[in-house]
């Protein structure tokens, strides 16, 4: 028998106790070896030595010994810890289920709160954390044009092709996206869908392959071919994510174009938040486009390997500077990392919504370890018991944690589902990061991120009342009886501190939604410059070939105005290119006949297209000249009209009805300004005021533009004779998105009502669960202080008397709280202040309104226990004791 069996053999004997004497259990060993050789015919002295000789050295043999028994030890105790925790998980099951009210709260409370950072982090961690879906995503990068101290706008076509020669040396591929939307045809009709046209190197810049299909080659670029590549989402509903879509026609409304690819979803983030509706891609056709200061191409880039950001950077300025030399451009470049692109200015709002979070889960745990210490402080005869058994501190550890992690993963459970309606709210917030935000299903992510504030948080209130709860004088502890034990005054005085914690946050949250509610407030007030009340709004588009010449454009504008106005009920009708707060913008130069100079920066001016009636129809007033005319068409003398805010900046104490400027966007040299009307907010209610510069729709048509109908009824009501209009003057003319004006002002707010709806509704987490945390503190104290209550009541104390007593054991929580947490808030408010609008972050008004509130509900929720002490009867307390 080989060793290995020996050992086998000794082990099937029994059981060794690790304490029994180790020379025993070797020579038992011996014996065993020496027998089963004896058995295959050896001599007792061969079969000894032979057995001597396979056994080896003793300290060897002493050694296995040991480590046999060590594993066997090492089994034993898991075996045995196991058994104790499946033992605790059931004992944390049967005390839950004893106390349904108390575990139905513990669990919305943590509900709430993981809820509510999950939701935020799904946010945060897709525009943040997460790795953009490219190939090599650090590489890529966004390049905007820079006019003077602006930057951030789009290039024209001849800069585009500036930079993807010149900038070879730090750029491994450039590529210009632009969208437009184009007409679809389908079984019922044309439908309008959102198309992105692409120059340049995509495929390069990208680094993303087709899911089926391929891309367009260099040579279908440079000819500007008739193929196009469909979006997966597109794919999937319209042709059933069927692959012999490659190579089938697709009738646009510029003709027939052939499917080559599908690209997948996460292509589109390179067009930003725009970008979700894209439903195909399209070569860009550069046609008239060579036009230097018309900006509205979207250019992405992919550095070269082993050039750094900082090293890009420094390129750029390089290039820009030697293109200003040769006077081929007087713009710089900017560039941009493509994350901080696709965020832009919802990194603030990101940071905002994550503290906010931070603070409630704070809320949450201290909420929650007040109410676990009281708990198990209540449970302290059960706890006394089990020491005086012999059960240890960190036994009965355990036991307690184990309670609170099973609140807690079930509070975790309940929060993953209202993550999921919280989601879409949260990234509505944050707009700009809609681009990289998640869909409303939680990933593995999202899903390990609660799982892991759901342990942390069990653990983190578990641990804390455990550590109190278990502290415990078993003598003490039976003789008080059934009573239990208090925690004795350093116990209150923790759980009055938690209190006074979560009063000092709640407070930094109310403050928070209350400048950010004075903000709205101050915003909504803002005059817009014009009157949205009975206006109705639609996109139209003049796709079709026979459009792309002046005059067709030009007589469907003139006979569609008509058409318009005589709608019943109408007053006002017209075209312009965009609207305000509708998120188009066009902007560019111009100059002041007469006070050019060499060397001198051109002026800037937003751009607007508009037609005859659209100041009535918007009610934008005229201050000084005239509105535009029907006159004012083909072949009259260039007009321009001017807002308010350029006369303020150019012509401060002159009337410029009369002056000529030089207009740097479309056909003709010279135009006269014939008018001043007042300033629209294009951008924003809470954004600046920018000078406006309009142009006679008839003097320069445009394909793309919206129609505003002013009505005496309801703009709703005016739709479908809207809708039969166009259809009546062109069945081929594609319109869409028909809404009001008011619904436009409203989706412009909408970012900042959703987010002061996401911090008010944190704010009133914080604010039930403080009240919950100063009701169940004085309901505490007025228990504990049961027989002084008595006393004081049996020597003549009056109602009014207890009742401040107890008044009193709130003032101090709520007045530390309150002090601490205006600390907290001025600090933090100044994170808030780049989302204000017409406020300080520091207004004192909103934090002595914050502070009133959280004394409100302070007192609110100490009015119950003041009163049931005040009425308590002293005989009944003192026989109590």
């Amino acid at each position: 028998m080989t060793r290995r069996g020996a050992w086998r053999r000794l082990l099937r004997l029994g059981r060794p106790d690790p304490a029994a004497d180790i020379d025993a259990e070797i020579e038992s060993h011996l014996a065993l070896q020496i027998d089963d050789l004896m058995a295959e015919g050896w001599s007792r002295e061969a079969a000894r030595d032979e057995a001597l000789r396979r056994f080896g050295d003793r300290g060897r043999a002493e050694r296995e010994v040991l480590a046999v028994h060590a594993r066997r030890e090492a089994t034993m105790r898991r075996t045995e810890y196991l058994r104790g925790l499946a033992h605790d998980l059931r004992l944390a099951l049967r005390h839950l289920r004893r106390r349904p009210a108390f575990t139905l709260i513990a669990i919305l409370v943590i509900a709430l709160g993981i809820g509510a950072g999950s939701a935020v982090f799904a946010v945060v961690d897709a525009a943040l954390l997460r790795p953009l879906p490219f190939a090599r995503a650090d590489e890529v990068v966004c390049l905007w044009d820079q006019q003077d101290e602006q930057t951030g706008l789009p290039l024209s076509f001849p800069e585009f092709r500036d930079w993807e020669r010149d900038g070879d040396t730090f750029l491994a591929a450039l590529a210009a996206i632009d969208g437009a939307g184009v007409r679809l045809k389908t079984e019922t009709g044309w439908d309008l869908v959102e198309a992105a046209r692409l120059a340049g190197d995509p495929r390069g810049v990208f680094g993303v392959d087709p899911l089926i299909g391929r891309w367009f080659t260099p040579e279908e670029m440079k000819t500007q071919a008739r193929v196009v590549l469909l979006d997966e989402k597109m794919w999937r509903e319209r042709f059933g994510a069927s692959s012999d879509v490659i190579g089938t026609q697709l009738p646009l409304g510029q003709g027939s174009f052939t499917i080559v690819g599908v690209l997948p979803s996460r292509a589109k983030l390179f067009r930003g938040p725009a970008g979700a509706n894209v439903s195909l891609w399209l070569i860009k056709n550069e046609g008239p486009t060579t036009d230097r200061g018309l900006h509205f191409l979207g250019v992405v880039g992919r550095l070269r390997p082993g050039v750094t950001f900082e090293q890009a950077q420094a390129a750029t300025r390089v290039v820009a500077d030697r293109l200003k030399a040769s006077k081929v451009t007087e713009h710089g470049m900017g560039i941009q990392r493509a994350r901080d692109a696709l965020i832009g200015d919802t990194r603030p709002v990101l940071g905002v919504l994550a503290v906010a979070a931070l603070f409630v889960l704070l809320i949450v745990c201290a909420n929650l370890a007040s109410l676990f210490a009281s708990k198990f402080l209540e449970r302290g005869r059960e706890l006394a018991v089990r020491v005086a058994l012999g059960a240890g501190r960190g036994r009965l550890v355990r036991l307690v944690v184990t309670e609170s992690l099973v609140v807690g993963l079930a509070g975790g459970a309940v929060g993953l589902v209202l993550a999921q309606a919280m989601i879409e709210v949260t990234r509505a917030a944050a707009r700009r990061a809609g681009a990289l935000a998640p869909s409303s299903s939680a990933d593995a992510r999202v899903v390990a991120f609660t799982l892991a504030t759901s342990l942390a948080v069990g653990v983190a209130f578990g641990l804390l009342a455990a550590l109190r709860a278990t502290r415990v004088d078993p003598a003490a502890a039976l003789k008080d009886g059934e009573r239990g034990t208090t925690g004795g005054r350093g116990g209150a005085r923790r759980r009055k501190l938690l209190v006074a914690f979560q009063i000092a946050v709640s407070f930094v949250l109310v403050a928070g939604a209350g400048l950010l509610l004075r903000s709205l407030a101050h915003m909504l007030g803002e005059d817009p410059g014009f009157d949205p009340h009975g206006v109705l709004a639609a996109r139209i588009l003049l796709a079709d070939q026979r459009f792309e010449d002046d005059a067709p454009k030009r007589a469907f504008l003139v006979e569609l105005d008509r058409r318009l106005a005589a709608l019943p009920g109408v007053t006002a009708a017209s075209a312009a290119t965009e609207l305000p707060l509708d998120g188009g913008d066009t902007n560019g130069s111009f100059a002041i006949v007469g006070r050019e100079e060499p060397g001198r920066p051109d002026l800037q001016s937003k751009k607007r297209v508009v037609g005859p009636g659209y100041f009535a129809a918007m009610g934008i007033p005229v201050l000084a000249g005239r509105a535009f005319r029907d006159g004012d068409r083909d072949g009259a003398p260039d007009v321009v009209i001017i807002s308010e805010a350029l006369r303020r900046a150019h012509w401060p104490n002159e009337d410029p009805v009369g002056k000529r400027v030089r207009f740097s966007w479309g056909p003709g040299d010279v135009e006269e300004i014939v008018g001043v009307v007042g300033d629209v907010r294009h951008d924003g209610l809470n954004r600046p005021v920018d000078g406006i510069m309009y142009r006679p729709m008839a003097q320069f048509p445009m394909r793309g533009l919206q129609v505003v109908i002013r009505t005496k009824t309801d703009p709703d009501a005016l739709i479908a004779p809207l809708r039969g209009a166009v259809a009546a003057l062109d069945p081929g003319v594609a319109m869409f998105d028909v809404r009001t004006m008011d619904r436009i002002v409203s989706v412009s707010t909408a970012a900042q009502r959703t987010l002061l709806l996401l911090i008010g509704g944190f704010a009133a987490i914080a604010l039930i669960l403080a009240a919950m945390g100063v009701y169940g503190t004085i309901a505490l104290v007025v228990v504990q202080r049961t027989r002084e209550i008595g006393l004081r009541l049996a020597v003549g104390a009056q109602r009014g008397d207890i009742l401040r007593l107890v008044l009193g054991e709130a003032a101090w929580m709520l007045v530390a709280g309150l002090v601490a947490g205006a600390c907290v808030a001025l600090a933090a408010s100044r994170a808030l202040a780049e989302l204000l609008y017409g406020v300080s972050a520091a207004d004192p008004l909103t934090f002595v309104a914050a502070g009133a509130l959280l004394v409100a509900v302070g007192l609110g929720a100490t009015a119950l226990p003041a009163r049931r002490a005040a009425r308590m009867d002293p005989l009944a307390a003192l026989r109590s004791e």
